[in-house]
């Protein structure tokens, strides 16, 4: 399905990253394939069961265990980051870095490729004085008409071999409602909030590069600590 997709949830959770990763795994060679090592791979055929058997393929595989290239393209990443004071123009730009000109007025990725857009944040942009945010109605165009117009020529652009992923901060703090026309486009997911065990988990983790010899031994032996401390001012602003 070409459906957008948009995945919202508070601040800080991770959505961004799950995004972005799973995109990345997507558009490495084979990524779209199903081999255990894969996106597909490990909810299809993991090592514990057989589901995988039970499941019809309707393109060939390839040696390599992936689904063959005249069935699935290459998938090419675009990602654009939304602030308060993103313009249309901007958005309009990024769309179409990827793209060649496929006919007279009409673009799109190159043959055998699929572009996938990921915006971050789609909750960003300011309403102006009437309340349009200008980068979101020109999304909304995009999804409704499958383009946009030239602002130099005024002449339209057709675009065809693009999908949509986006982000959302649940509001808060610097983001913004956004327009109901808009989110009736998209495949809605939430993530939830993690416990504070898995956030402490996910902060240790990635705060082990403390542990490097760059830092005295003083540093390295306040890691916890410091991680402890951080989240715990988090939660005293939060609430």
């Amino acid at each position: 399905s070409n459906k957008p997709v948009l995945m919202a949830g508070r601040s800080g959770i991770g959505k961004s990253s799950i995004i972005q990763d799973t995109l990345s795994r997507l558009s490495q060679p084979d990524g779209t394939g199903y081999k255990p090592d894969t996106v597909l791979g490990s909810v299809l055929c993991p090592a514990s069961t057989g589901l995988f058997d039970s499941v019809q393929i309707s393109a060939p595989p390839t040696a390599e265990g992936g689904v063959a290239s005249e069935f699935m393209d290459q998938l090419v990443l675009s990602r654009v980051m939304f602030s308060s004071l993103t313009q249309a123009e901007k958005l309009r730009k990024v769309i179409q870095t990827r793209l060649v000109k496929r006919g007279r007025e009409v673009l799109g990725p190159r043959p055998g490729e699929k572009v996938i857009l990921f915006i971050d944040d789609l909750s960003m942009p300011q309403p102006e004085q009437f309340g349009a945010q200008p980068p979101l109605e020109l999304l909304r165009e995009f999804f409704d008409c499958g383009g946009f117009y030239d602002p130099r020529r005024l002449t339209w652009k057709a675009v065809h071999g693009v999908m949509t992923v986006s982000c959302a901060t649940v509001t808060h703090g610097n983001s913004h409602p956004i327009n109901e026309r808009l989110l009736q486009k998209f495949c809605s997911l939430c993530l939830p909030t993690p416990s504070l065990q898995s956030i402490h988990n996910i902060y240790n983790t990635r705060s082990k590069a403390i542990e490097s010899p760059v830092f005295s031994a003083e540093v390295r032996a306040l890691r916890l600590d410091v991680v402890s401390c951080v989240l715990g001012v988090y939660y005293d602003i939060a609430e």
